[in-house]
């Protein structure tokens, strides 16, 4: 896989390379370089042998999955404040236990909910 980052200093020095004055001559070594750039940037986190995608940071406002694998999965609370993954289980492992403990429900029971 490729380790070569696209940055923007990268992309623009990319775009001053294209000129109209020699534009059938430089067409090759144009189409060489966007072609070169795109192949670095989609190889730079997708790895076609092992089918994989690696990213160090992802800002999604929505993500569809089946199956998610992660290591160190966190994220950010309509509130801004960062949760890790053990957080929300430990969480919702504590809101099972007090629903299984529930029977009758009493006021005092409800009133402890947080």
């Amino acid at each position: 896989m490729a380790n070569s980052n696209i940055t923007l200093a990268r992309l623009q020095e990319l775009c001053s390379k294209f000129s109209i004055n020699n534009f059938v001559a430089d067409l090759p070594r144009m189409l060489n370089d966007a072609l070169t750039t795109i192949y670095d940037a989609f190889t730079s986190f997708y790895n076609p042998d092992t089918k994989t995608i690696k990213i160090d940071t992802l800002d999604s406002t929505y993500i569809e999955t089946t199956t998610l694998v992660a290591q160190n999965f966190r994220f950010k609370g309509s509130d801004g404040t960062i949760y890790d993954l053990k957080d929300i289980s430990t969480i919702i492992s504590e809101l099972q236990n007090k629903i299984d403990s529930i029977h009758n429900i009493t006021k005092e029971q409800i009133d402890s909910l947080e």
